[in-house]
């Protein structure tokens, strides 16, 4: 069984179907699959049967991978390692699937539809939508794998937030001068770098700037 006492539980849908699994023994897939499947139908509605055939397809793609994984012999056996690089590997796996457009779990496309409407990142949702998961959990497992599974998720929430906003982050550098051409023809001959040259005035003296 995935849920045992001296092992890590999951987050979001599958976390619930793992809980399911553990109390009932359906086969992880299957409650995967009906859990996420009104969140399917949400989403074409909501968003369109693009991005619904996209949550379809990874969600159908998890389901497979745990199938395949569920039974593989842990890297390691320390904790401490294993909630760091989970973390990690979860954060910047589904960062770069909302990034993409799609989603993998009902929460996440939860968090994404929320994300329009709050001033809360994507990430930081997630986070407190498995808070809540994790605190029923923590009825059924012990509070000690409630609190390494939440550690898991909030490496989780900071990187989903750096992979699907940071890394889209530009700079921009303004140069006040009188010499701009001079100025930006040296820029791009030695950095490769081209540059918008403006005319500006001051609003109060008038002065070109």
């Amino acid at each position: 069984m995935f849920l045992m006492p001296n092992q890590v539980l999951d987050g979001g849908l599958t976390g619930i179907a793992l809980m399911i699994n553990y109390k009932t023994d359906i086969l992880l897939g299957i409650l995967t699959f009906l859990l996420n499947a009104p969140f399917v139908i949400m989403s074409w509605r909501m968003l369109g049967l693009r991005f619904a055939g996209s949550y379809l397809y990874a969600m159908v793609l998890l389901t497979i991978c745990t199938w395949f994984l569920h039974d593989v012999e842990p890297v390691t056996d320390d904790e401490l390692l294993s909630i760091a690089f989970g973390g990690i590997l979860l954060g910047i796996g589904v960062g770069l699937v909302i990034k993409g457009g799609a989603c993998m779990d009902g929460t996440e496309l939860l968090a994404m539809l929320l994300n329009k409407r709050l001033p809360i990142s994507v990430g930081q949702i997630i986070l407190i939508i498995n808070l809540i998961i994790f605190s029923v959990a923590g009825f059924m497992f012990g509070i000690d794998r409630t609190m390494l599974s939440f550690l898991t998720y909030i490496i989780a929430s900071k990187l989903i937030d750096m992979v699907e906003t940071e890394f889209n982050e530009a700079k921009q550098t303004i140069i006040i001068c009188n010499d701009g051409a001079a100025i930006a023809a040296e820029i791009y001959e030695k950095l490769g770098r081209t540059m918008t040259i403006l005319d500006a005035r001051g609003f109060i003296s008038e002065k070109k700037i």
